[in-house]
């Protein structure tokens, strides 16, 4: 298909306000537009205005336009909330945009959060594809809510954490209860039996994953049995598809650059880089655990506390002394360049939340993780796949999945020995061998005729509609 006619078909592209989804959203513009369709992005205002305070992000406004959707108070940071039943205001500010944009959408690309925005598509005419910015695992379990409630292994009870759950196609061996999204786990049947059936919805023009074959081929299969019309694109987060190179992420949040020229005075694979998304805020009892373990393993450290909603201090909160004791040796910053920072040859393990987005990064360099400082949404998942199920993880500890949101508490001791072991010892080395070859996997995925440029092409042509007949 000719640029020319391409160019004909404009895509407005609408994420969830939270960075972890903003980032991949914006990655697809990219690809996108590199393909030669009109692309938009909508922001809420808000968003809009931390998008364009960040000098990362003006190289790609020559790619596409980004629009700025009505602010809306209720846009939420109750992790609880249904979030499947957004306010109204979401949905008319979206609305009013689409139908004042030149020329007119001809396609809207939307996160799975806005599951109302497939009927502002059917009012508007024009196809709608659900974007999800999680792993296949997560959607896969969440297509089976209602079978899992018929089996009684659902809503969540506490003595069922243990049980395996082997009658879904397409999930990892030895599976349990407690491993299904805490998103799930704290939802009542009747909430569980709707959100079943929107992940099932066969309407719109299909779903977009932020996942690849050579991470979850089984489970896309899976669904794609499912009459399911996927597209795995992953993973999305900084390639620039038109020259497989780097991108800087789009940037939400001030980051610090500084710390990468203390990064270029540390030892080669020698740091321990700590960060734990955008979305929690550390307790004192969090910093405080922390701290003394990052200083116990006796590693350089590069720490990301960011400034708490609740009010903490971060520095406040540090154990007496531990500053004036680690100077030199460790770093601490409230937001960092985190593609770059993991990039970087001096980092060697990365301390996370098992947030997805920072998973793909880390994967995508090739960084060993150590996991288990999980608190919402799907991150206890994610934490099953990086450890039990790719091996490029070592478990801080083997862990609950508390409904009630507050997650795992690492204790200092663990994380000391989880960062001794992932840097020098035996169960180390052989994640460091999984991360290796993952890395040259998905390398090759993103590569020319790779299995998520092909899915990208393929969206290009269904965007366009014109079907392929490959599946």
């Amino acid at each position: 298909m000719g640029q020319d006619e391409l160019q004909t078909h404009h895509v407005v592209l609408f994420p969830y306000h939270e960075q972890s989804h903003v980032t991949p959203i914006f990655a697809l513009a990219r690809a996108l537009a590199s393909r030669g369709l009109q692309v938009t992005c909508a922001l809420p205002a808000s968003r809009y205005a931390s998008y364009s305070r960040s000098a990362a992000n003006k190289d790609e406004r020559a790619l596409f336009r980004v629009e700025v959707v009505a602010e809306v108070e209720t846009m939420m940071n109750d992790m609880h909330m249904d979030f499947h039943m957004l306010s109204k205001k979401v949905e008319e500010g979206l609305e009013q945009l689409l139908r004042s944009l030149q020329p007119a959408p001809t396609c809207l690309v939307s996160d799975l959060l806005y599951p109302w925005s497939q009927e502002l598509a059917d009012r508007l005419s024009i196809p709608r594809f659900q974007f999800s910015p999680y792993p296949a695992t997560s959607y896969m379990v969440g297509c089976n809510l209602p079978h899992l409630v018929q089996k009684d292994l659902l809503p969540y009870k506490p003595d069922m954490k243990e049980v395996v759950i082997d009658s879904i196609p397409g999930l990892l061996k030895g599976f349990r209860v407690g491993d299904i999204p805490m998103d799930f786990l704290a939802r009542t049947a009747k909430e569980l039996e709707i959100i079943g059936t929107l992940h099932n919805s066969k309407k719109g023009g299909g779903l977009v994953i932020n996942t690849s074959h050579a991470l979850e081929m089984e489970t896309l299969d899976a669904l794609a049995a499912q009459g399911l019309r996927i597209y795995p694109v992953g993973p999305m987060f900084t390639i620039d598809w038109a020259s497989n190179t780097v991108h800087r992420d789009s940037s939400l949040y001030s980051e610090d650059e500084e710390c990468l020229r203390w990064l270029d005075g540390q030892p080669t694979g020698s740091v321990v880089y700590a960060s734990f998304g955008s979305i929690i805020s550390l307790t004192e009892e969090d910093i405080q655990e922390l701290a003394l373990g990052l200083e116990a393993s006796g590693q350089p450290f590069l720490w990301v506390i960011r400034s708490a909603a609740n009010g903490i201090d971060p520095k406040s909160a540090l154990p007496t002394g531990f500053e004036e004791r680690n100077k030199g040796r460790g770093c601490i910053i409230s937001w960092a360049p985190q593609t770059a920072v993991l990039s970087h040859p001096s980092v060697g393990c990365f301390l996370c939340h098992c947030g997805y987005g920072s998973i793909l990064e880390a994967l995508w360099t090739g960084v060993p993780m150590l996991g288990g400082f999980y608190k919402i949404s799907d991150q206890n998942t994610n934490f099953k796949l990086i450890t039990d199920g790719w091996g490029v993880a070592m478990p801080l500890v083997q862990g609950d999945c508390d409904v009630d949101g507050k997650g795992v508490q690492p204790l200092r001791h663990s994380i000391e020995e989880g960062i001794k072991e992932l840097m020098h010892g035996s169960g180390g080395a052989r994640v460091k061998q999984n991360c290796a070859r993952l890395k040259a996997a998905l390398r090759e995925a993103v590569g020319p005729g790779g299995s998520s440029q092909c899915s990208l092409d393929r969206l290009a042509n269904d965007i366009s509609g014109k079907r392929s007949t490959i599946s």
